[in-house]
């Protein structure tokens, strides 16, 4: 009954060329890393590359006088 009004090759063939523009077309997703500021540090959970989950707990400290003392953490992926 649908063939009455509608061609199936035609049909076909557009709704395949129009999904495959759709895929062609879109581009890839955007990967952001979140890290915790002292805002977000209750809000998110995160999970390492070995599926443990964990939370930050933020501890306010006044920084020493000597600059030797302050060690930098880099931010692994």
């Amino acid at each position: 009954m649908i063939s009455k009004f509608i061609e199936p090759l035609p049909f076909l063939s557009a709704l395949f060329f129009g999904l495959m523009m759709c895929y062609i077309m879109t581009p890839p997703p955007q990967i952001i890393f979140k890290h915790p500021t002292p805002e977000n540090v209750n809000d998110i959970i995160y999970k390492d590359k070995s599926d443990n989950c964990y939370k930050y707990e933020v501890d306010e400290v006044k920084c020493p006088a000597n600059k030797n003392l302050i060690k930098e953490h880099p931010v692994n992926n």
